[in-house]
């Protein structure tokens, strides 16, 4: 029989593109050292690792994440430990939905038997964000207080583990070290078939991709905004592709937004599409791809999974120094980097890469893929992972 490992979230594979990404990387990288890995997800059910990659789940096909739909999957969960012919390691996937995280760390930890890690990649935004008693009496805030008292236990939740994942170490230090491990962003291998890159010559419309969720309060896009307004002064020829789902209220936000720096036609909504083919419209629609975060709390403890993306789509990367980012990217080596608090900062960066693409475009995606094979390639961590887990290794897929 082949040993296992569950994992478990209440993450809608449909939207979240970069972190399925991750977790299937975590189950390829298990399977290099002969382990078996089950995906369980609350909205869209229970997968093998083929049909996660593979699969694009239809919305229709989306369970709610009502109390009852909750006790059906944590009781599925159980009997599936235990037909399990090996005791499993279940590796939690915390999201915003704290409820799930709660009741898996309670209801399994009265069994010894099975033994739980999460893979915690960002600090809980209503965590970091609580301003203290005052906020109570702001508008909506008794529903922010629940939130937080609801995310802060969620934490000390975590004490119970027996183990964490974490993808940077800023946020191992927010956590602490205890029985942990780092995994950063993990990528995947690059597909054979992939088209061939937009060209772009000089004059021509430079086009920016950005993938992922908008969100322009946790990311502090003004910043991003501001120095693209900056740009445009001297070079109007720039656009931004957005792609991603996006709610009609967030939509609204940002076309307010964009309306109040005249950015509204430098600005595509691009749509939601499944990952491999978001993937080929990055590299056929756009010059460079961009990942504007801000310099916040939240952003400064972790690495965007969103980069995993990027780099396997071989376009050179335009990002700020958040987080982990500068542990493994280099201004002008991989990536353009810039001061996620200055405007003229993202301004000049983007400008010099724009005027210097021809030369510089070959140097980062070249040094991008050398980072991709080497410091953040999945089979790197193989046998560490299956050692943090406790499973014994068996026979990888090759015999």
């Amino acid at each position: 029989m082949i040993p296992r490992v569950f994992f478990v979230t209440a993450l809608d594979f449909t939207y979240h593109s970069a972190a399925r990404k991750r977790l299937l990387c975590f189950g390829k990288s298990l399977r290099c050292a002969g382990i078996e890995s089950r995906y369980y997800s609350l909205v869209n059910g229970t997968y093998g690792i083929d049909e996660v990659e593979a699969r694009f789940p239809e919305r229709s096909q989306r369970r709610g994440r009502g109390l009852l739909n909750l006790l059906r999957f944590v009781i599925g969960l159980r009997d599936d430990c235990k037909k399990s012919a090996f005791t499993p390691a279940l590796v939690l996937y915390p999201t915003s939905y704290q409820i799930l995280d709660i009741a898996l760390i309670l209801l399994f930890k009265i069994s010894t038997r099975y033994r739980i890690f999460a893979d915690i990649n960002e600090v809980r935004r209503y965590t970091i964000q609580w301003q203290g008693l005052r906020s109570v009496f702001s508008k909506g805030g008794l529903r922010k207080a629940f939130a937080y008292l609801l995310s802060l236990f969620a934490d000390m939740c975590f004490a119970f583990l027996h183990g964490h994942i974490y993808i940077s170490v800023p946020i191992q230090r927010y956590f602490g070290k205890k029985n942990a491990i780092i995994v950063p962003i993990l990528c995947d291998d690059v597909a054979e078939s992939r088209p061939s890159p937009k060209r772009w010559t000089r004059g021509d419309t430079f086009e920016l991709g950005f993938a992922g969720t908008v969100d322009i309060v946790k990311e502090r896009m003004e910043i991003f905004f501001a120095g693209l307004k900056m740009l445009l002064r001297e070079n109007r020829n720039v656009v931004v592709n957005l792609y991603g789902a996006i709610g009609d209220k967030e939509k609204e936000a940002l076309d307010s937004v964009l309306e109040e720096y005249g950015l509204a036609s430098h600005f595509r909504y691009r749509g939601v599409y499944p990952r491999e083919q978001l993937i080929d419209l990055l590299v056929t629609e756009n010059h460079a791809l961009i990942l504007p975060r801000g310099e916040t709390k939240q952003n400064a403890y972790g690495f965007s999974t969103k980069l995993t993306d990027y780099l396997e789509a071989q376009l050179p990367i335009v990002t700020s120094r958040v987080g982990d980012v500068c542990r493994y990217f280099r201004q002008g080596e991989n990536a353009i980097l810039y001061d996620p608090g200055s405007p003229l900062d993202f301004a000049e960066n983007l400008r010099s890469l724009i005027e210097n693409y021809d030369e510089l475009a070959p140097q980062l995606i070249e040094g991008a893929n050398a980072l991709r094979t080497n410091a953040l390639a999945y089979r790197q961590y193989s046998l560490v992972l299956a050692k943090f887990l406790g499973v014994e290794p068996g026979l990888p897929p090759n015999g």
